[in-house]
């Protein structure tokens, strides 16, 4: 079954500090607790909004001009393990920076590293 990819609370609590306030399908409690289904306007301010990665990605482009891409390298391409590894790159002002140094896992892995790194080096 697919589902749809949640920031991480670290994550959402640093989007918070950036400015990030937009409403999401649920949300974080102070300590970090999962909560769906609740009414934005009832919440109190030091509860975190829980974006999906794409609403994440979605408001660095739209409200910082900066964009992040996602590649996924085949074994054949970048032996690491014998298994397909995934990379990001980030557009900051029609400009490429430099791609990341590190290797992921999975395609949510280096989603959640690409927003966090723009948010801690380009917000």
């Amino acid at each position: 079954m697919i589902t749809e990819d949640y920031c991480s609370y670290e994550l959402a609590k640093l989007l918070k500090e950036k400015g990030f306030d937009e409403e999401s399908p649920c949300y974080y409690s102070p300590i970090g607790s999962i909560y769906y289904n609740t009414h934005w306007t009832e919440r109190d301010t030091n509860w975190i909004s829980r974006p999906t990665h794409q609403l994440a990605c979605k408001w660095l482009r739209e409200v910082h001009d900066v964009c992040i891409f996602l590649d996924a390298y085949h074994p054949f391409i970048v032996p690491y393990n014998g298994k397909r590894v995934y990379v990001y790159r980030i557009m900051k002002e029609d400009k490429f920076l430099d791609k990341c140094s590190s290797y992921y896992d999975t395609y949510e892995e280096a989603t959640e590293a690409a927003i966090k790194y723009c948010l801690e080096n380009l917000i």
